[in-house]
């Protein structure tokens, strides 16, 4: 499903998309959560979209696999990949929707 909206969306003229290292929604409304360092992968070949990741590093991966995991990333898919760290915060008012 996230793959065919990447793809849906490229089609209506998206030039971007995102996604967050979540394990699970905040809510309902925001859908799925795929892995961030496996789905994008397959976004990445299938669309010409650029993909960026959010994650707060430390909370639950060492630095380090994430920095190999988008590394992997930016290297198979060269100029559409970009990587976002977060801060981890647990209190966002405008998820709360």
């Amino acid at each position: 499903m996230l793959l065919t909206h990447v793809q849906q969306a490229e089609e209506a003229g998206f030039e971007a998309a995102m996604c967050s290292d979540h394990f699970h929604p905040w809510s309902e409304v925001q859908g799925q959560s795929g892995s961030a360092w496996s789905w994008p992968g397959s976004a990445l070949q299938a669309t010409s979209l650029t993909m960026g990741t959010v994650c707060a590093p430390g909370q639950r991966y060492h630095p380090a696999v994430i920095a190999q995991a988008a590394a992997t990333l930016t290297e198979m898919h060269r100029g559409q990949e970009t990587f976002i760290r977060g801060c981890g915060s647990w209190v966002l008012p405008e998820l709360e929707r």
